[in-house]
């Protein structure tokens, strides 16, 4: 993982590069981190407590929003209002405590998060990331988020300019407003 937040003005590049396609049977605003936070590892408490405490620390270090997915990355509750407003943390609470003990945490992307990332899928075509890699200046630093599957997503601050995109062809969506 790299610390530091990127130019939004890179996302735009990298979109130009690999063209901009409608994929409407997506859902573009949530992205499933596979990592927890460093600031649990090595703790002494059960999938369960650290899931909990991993969302609670999403939400009030780096104010993402926050919802509760299963193992497949799909919502497990209606996550459209977190389009616009962070869950509190009762209702966090609620989730990963009650409903949804254990769930994984999807962080919805855009203005509310203020984060867009690119989602390479370097498991479907193993040339994504040298493609990626290609158009992402050498001197930018960015998180970065390995995927269960092989893949990374790529985080940058949020540019409202900066639109929903995805590429079938180089399996490298943009995932935004």
């Amino acid at each position: 993982v790299r610390d530091e937040m990127s130019d939004p003005v890179c996302v735009e590049e990298i979109q130009s590069e690999f063209g901009k396609q409608d994929n409407p049977g997506f859902q573009p605003r949530i992205v499933t981190p596979n990592r927890l936070h460093p600031i649990l590892t090595g703790q002494d408490m059960t999938h369960q407590e650290r899931m909990l405490k991993s969302a609670l620390a999403y939400r009030n270090k780096f104010n993402f929003s926050v919802i509760p997915s299963s193992k497949e990355k799909k919502p497990m509750v209606s996550w459209r209002k977190y389009q616009d407003q962070m869950p509190s943390e009762d209702q966090i609470k609620e989730w990963w405590g009650k409903k949804h003990p254990g769930a994984n945490i999807s962080l919805v992307c855009g203005k509310v998060s203020n984060r867009i990332v690119v989602d390479v899928d370097s498991y479907k075509d193993p040339e994504a990331y040298n493609k990626i890699e290609s158009v992402t200046p050498d001197n930018l630093i960015m998180p970065i988020v390995d995927t269960p599957r092989g893949g990374e997503h790529r985080h940058f601050l949020y540019d409202q300019s900066v639109p929903c995109s995805g590429d079938n062809e180089h399996y490298i969506d943009v995932k935004s407003e």
